[in-house]
């Protein structure tokens, strides 16, 4: 449940394109965003396919070759399962999840840098890489001094042994029994992202002397500029401090949300 609230935190922090733009941010359209989708009619299973899915999706699921991306402090672990213990234990397990999905191959990676509300933000790779014993892990693939990491089953074993060793046996066997040992592949879960239809976007050329403004202190009434979207009026603005949404009616591409974190606004005196 607190994985699916992340994701909707995060979806509705987010904008839906570099403009800043927030089109529909209704439980509806996350819905629609969305959609589990099975595919367990295909007939061949096995195709060379890549399988894009969240943790929860591929439980029960088995692979060859997984990549899991995102290992990172604040991240994985998400930084609100970190101030208690239960809460970290149940990140634990998601990721003992994300290792018994490959049957003979696991890339992990992380981003050393990524830009989170609008910063560039600086990387630990998560500790869950610190424990998986050193003897299981190759990094010698990792270029540029990075520490993305792999481990197969060549070296590892069962990954239900390793799991066993490196995080401690009652953490393993209260997996397994909550989420159950890699079943035989029958079909298998895609997360397929829906995109809405588009309205056509009447495009702006900016005035030659336009330069985004602080819009730290942005109110209704205030005429603005949009380097895409063009002149326009704030009409409300809303959000959290820390990302705050201005409403804007736009001379001719109507009432759009843009975030103001990325967009590039220039107030008009």
């Amino acid at each position: 449940m607190q994985e699916l609230l992340n994701s909707i935190k995060e979806w509705v922090e987010s904008p839906d394109n570099e403009d800043g733009e927030v089109v529909d941010k209704s439980l509806g359209a996350y819905l629609q965003q969305i959609t589990l989708l099975t595919d367990s009619d295909q007939k061949d299973a096995d195709a060379d396919t890549v399988k894009l899915m969240t943790i929860h999706a591929a439980k029960g699921l088995e692979f060859s070759c997984v990549f899991a991306g995102g290992l990172e402090e604040m991240l994985f672990p998400n930084a609100l399962s970190i101030n208690t213990r239960e809460e970290l234990e149940e990140e634990r397990r998601l990721f003992y999840v994300v290792i018994t999905r490959a049957k003979k191959n696991l890339w992990i990676t992380y981003a050393n840098a990524r830009y989170r509300f609008g910063s560039l933000v600086q990387n630990e790779p998560s500790r869950f890489i610190d424990e998986i014993p050193d003897q299981y892990l190759d990094r010698s693939f990792a270029g540029g001094g990075s520490r993305n990491s792999g481990f197969s089953d060549s070296r590892m074993g069962s990954a239900f042994e390793r799991m066993n060793r490196g995080f401690g046996g009652n953490n393993a066997q209260e997996a397994e029994k909550k989420y159950g040992p890699p079943p035989k592949k029958t079909g298998s879960v895609v997360s397929q992202i829906i995109n809405p239809p588009v309205q056509k976007t009447v495009e702006h050329i900016p005035s030659k002397d336009f330069e985004p403004s602080d819009t730290s202190n942005l109110q209704a009434g205030q005429k603005v500029e949009h380097a895409k979207f063009g002149f326009g009026e704030v009409i409300k603005m809303e959000g959290a401090a820390h990302n705050p949404i201005a409403t804007v009616k736009f001379e001719h591409n109507g009432e759009k949300k843009i975030m103001l974190n990325y967009a590039k606004l220039r107030i008009l005196p």
